[in-house]
């Protein structure tokens, strides 16, 4: 019954259908990176072993993008996208006009507290401890490059919004090649990306960054691939044993706790899978997985803020877990305000703005896997 009331909820505050466990999904890797961060500011080494899964910041970076490259190419498979200027509209009011609210917030509480100095990791000096010039501003509203000199959060998002922009390119030439050669292809960039990546010399960061732009767009990629098999691949998934399938989740999740960039897109495409069962589905449609994935964009968004604000100003005067309670509490807080003041408004007027008299709804391959638009989400 609890299930039914969250679905009507959920249908009656967006306007076209949605995977509802993959927000939840997503909403859960969003607390992971919040975990992560908090940890960066007072830990520089190392989690042990059995406490990674719950700091895997970057590992839920690589979820958001194949759960984003998942839902986004679904239109393209039955012809059934927007047209290119249509989808790019929605794109800008979903992913950028949040991000440079969020950008903006973050430079005001950054004029106010930079250059703090407390005994904390160095990481901590990578965010507010840059001179606030025009040039940086720029910079960051153009997410070029994406740094954390104002918020540490933001540098995946120019990853989104390049590939959203490739994206409709992408899946045509997909649907040209067929057979194994997209995975191919996606497996050729993602290797070729981590050697450019890791062979670049402090005097080559352009090298260095090109190689980056290839590893990331290939984790968007897999979710891509993973949504145009879907059929195929969740009927071989959902017909494994059981005992398989937890052996699968599990090995997934040791991938997830694991440094091992190169295999965290089949740990994700894992994850994707799982979240499709029935049992999981039912069980991510909860109040409170659904509650941060209805949250989660703005929770990326915001939580870097939150943070360095909260630690400036009660380092020292509390415990650490006092510090990480309020925390939490005012993340949350500020995350349900920008969502509900400015993500969910934006959407909609993205969505109406392009919103033709002529155009249908979006059809989509079957009605458990199908959402709306998602970010890094």
């Amino acid at each position: 019954m609890v299930n039914n009331e969250i679905e009507e909820e959920l249908k009656a505050r967006t306007s076209g259908p949605r995977i509802f466990a993959f927000d939840a999904l997503r909403g859960l890797a969003a607390v992971l990176v919040v975990c992560h961060h908090f940890r960066l500011c007072f830990f520089a080494g190392e989690p042990h072993w059995y406490l990674r899964p719950f700091f895997a910041g970057t590992a839920s970076v690589v979820v958001f993008f194949v759960l984003s490259g998942y839902v986004l190419s679904i239109p393209y498979w039955g012809n059934k996208e927007l047209s290119y200027t249509r989808y790019l509209a929605r794109r800008f009011f979903r992913i950028y006009v949040p991000y440079a609210a969020a950008i903006l917030l973050a430079l005001l509480f950054a004029r106010h507290f930079l250059n703090a100095n407390l005994p904390l990791t160095p990481w901590f000096y990578l965010t507010w401890h840059t001179p606030i010039t025009f040039p940086l501003v720029w910079r960051h509203f153009l997410t070029v490059p994406a740094t954390g000199e104002v918020n540490t959060a933001i540098w995946s998002l120019r990853y989104e919004m390049e590939m959203s922009v490739l994206l409709p390119l992408v899946c045509r030439l997909i649907l040209w090649l067929r057979g194994w050669w997209p995975l191919g292809l996606t497996l050729g960039m993602s290797a070729g990306g981590r050697y450019l990546q890791s062979h670049a010399s402090s005097h080559s960061p352009v090298q260095a960054e090109f190689g980056w732009t290839l590893l990331w767009i290939s984790f968007f990629l897999y979710g891509t691939l993973l949504s145009w098999k879907h059929k195929p691949i969740g009927l071989f998934y959902t017909n494994l044993p059981s005992w398989f399938r937890l052996c699968l989740a599990s090995m997934a999740l040791i991938v997830f706790a694991s440094p091992h960039l190169m295999l965290l897109p089949a740990a994700a495409c894992i994850f994707v899978l799982t979240a499709q069962h029935t049992r999981v589905s039912k069980l991510l449609t909860t109040p409170i997985p659904e509650y941060l994935g209805r949250i989660s964009y703005s929770l990326y968004l915001m939580h870097a803020t939150v943070l360095f604000s909260v630690v400036i100003l009660y380092y020292g005067k509390m415990p650490l877990y006092a510090l990480a309670a309020v925390f939490v509490l005012v993340s949350l807080l500020v995350s349900h305000l920008f969502c509900v003041v400015i993500e969910e408004p934006a959407n909609v007027l993205g969505r109406s703005i392009t919103r033709s008299r002529s155009a249908g709804r979006i059809g989509l391959p079957t009605p458990r896997m199908v959402t709306k638009d998602s970010a890094v989400q």
